[in-house]
Formats: C-alpha cells, sequence, structure tokens
C-alpha cells in the first residue's frame, strides 16, 4: 500500500512475485466532506466517458473504445480496455481503467500488462466486485477499504542507508516525486516512481507511476530538493 502525505487518498498496488508483466492500482477515494453524497452511476459512468474521450483523442490505438459496466458487492463499476500506441519503454501495451463503487467509495482502478491481459483483467475484477468498505466511512484516514481474493500486494522494499527516501516528496524543478519501491538495491534494478503532479497518458488522467533504473534515480534526485525528515 503506497500513502502519500496529507491525508491524500492511498493506492494499493497488486502484481506478481517477481518480474514486471503486469500492475493493478486502486485507490479508495472518499467523499471529502461529511454531507456530500457517495458518488451515483451516472457520475462514475460520466468520469469513465472523459476518460474515454481522452484516450481516444490521445494515446488509445482503437478508434471505438466501448464502456463496460460491472456490479460488485456493494456498488456498480464503469471500465473500458485499449492498447497503447506507442507503450513507453518499460510499460505496459494493454490498459483497462475505470471506478467502482465500494460503499461510499469511489475506487479509480488501471489493470496494465504486456501479456494475458483478458485473464489479469477478469482476475482482477473478480476482486473489485467482493471489496467491501471498512471503518468510520467517509471521514477514515486509514485504509478505507479492504479487499478479498487471491494477489500478492507488492510492498516497498528496504532502501539503502543515505540513497534514497521511500514514500516521501523530492522536488524537481518544481515537480514532486515521489520513490514507491526498489525490487532491489542495485543501480540496474528498478523502481517505481510516482509523479503526482503529471497527468498520465497510460491511466487515463490518473496519477502516473513509471519504473526507473536505481542507479539514474539517485543521480536525478541529488539535485532535487530533499523530501523533509
Amino acid at each position: 500500500m503506497q500513502q502519500p502525505p496529507n491525508r491524500v487518498p492511498p493506492t494499493i498496488v497488486l502484481g506478481p512475485a517477481s518480474g514486471n508483466s503486469f500492475q493493478v492500482l486502486l485507490t479508495p477515494t472518499w467523499p471529502d466532506t461529511k454531507d456530500r453524497a457517495p458518488d451515483s452511476p451516472e457520475d462514475l459512468r460520466a468520469a469513465v466517458g472523459r476518460a474515454v474521450q481522452r484516450a481516444k483523442s490521445s494515446y488509445a490505438a482503437e478508434s471505438q473504445v466501448p464502456i463496460q459496466e460491472i456490479q460488485g458487492r456493494s456498488g456498480p463499476g464503469f471500465y473500458f480496455c485499449y492498447t497503447e500506441r506507442t507503450p513507453k519503454p518499460g510499460g505496459h501495451k494493454f490498459v483497462t481503467t475505470g471506478i467502482m463503487r465500494v460503499g461510499e467509495l469511489s475506487v479509480p482502478f488501471t489493470i496494465t500488462s504486456n501479456e494475458n491481459q483478458a485473464a489479469i483483467v477478469g482476475q482482477s475484477l473478480s476482486l473489485l466486485k467482493t471489496a467491501g468498505q471498512k471503518g468510520g466511512g467517509a471521514a477514515a484516514a486509514a485504509l478505507p477499504a479492504t479487499l478479498s481474493g487471491q494477489a500478492t500486494v507488492a510492498a516497498p522494499a528496504a532502501q539503502s542507508a543515505g540513497t534514497l527516501h521511500m514514500n516521501s516528496y523530492y522536488t524537481c524543478s518544481g515537480e514532486r516525486v515521489a520513490v514507491l519501491r526498489c525490487r532491489s538495491d542495485a543501480d540496474d534494478g528498478y523502481c517505481s516512481v510516482q509523479y503526482p503532479d503529471r497527468k498520465s497518458a497510460a491511466t487515463g488522467g490518473m496519477t502516473p507511476e513509471l519504473a526507473e533504473r536505481r542507479g539514474d534515480l539517485v543521480k536525478k534526485l541529488q539535485g532535487c530538493q530533499q523530501p523533509k525528515s
């Protein structure tokens, strides 16, 4: 689980035990005020519709990108699938993204892979259908939803002392950069890096997360404003 500071909604990351063959991102988001009603099915579909238009105009290889509906244990969801026109180095070719209602929560999700996308999407959607809300609803600051199913959560790896600060914001030329986890301490090992101030072409306008070599990251972030301790 990735928990940014300042009560920003957390992101749950599911992935394989090794390698980068697929990734599933889930971001449970609660209403910003106690008296605000949860998003309606019409709100969810409209949000997904806007993401479809962005995908078709900018980065989907397909000219037709239909919206599909799913029904979960405690609410509806909408999603769409597309193929990246120009997959990024180290990224994924196939993308499924949408929003699911889980109790009071809206859960944007993105499923990416380079192969076996149908099987990965099927298992991920089955997991989402079983999701339920736990705890204090809109006021909850901790993880507000629990997900049941067979999946592996990619936990942050231990960092090398004085090298990289995990799950904290660096500031590089006015842009925030967060190193979420690294698969190893080797310079040629890959780290997952989040750029919350960028719009993500690959995830339909959601916060992008990229894979970058650890050695390159260390060099790049040395010239940036360091996270506050």
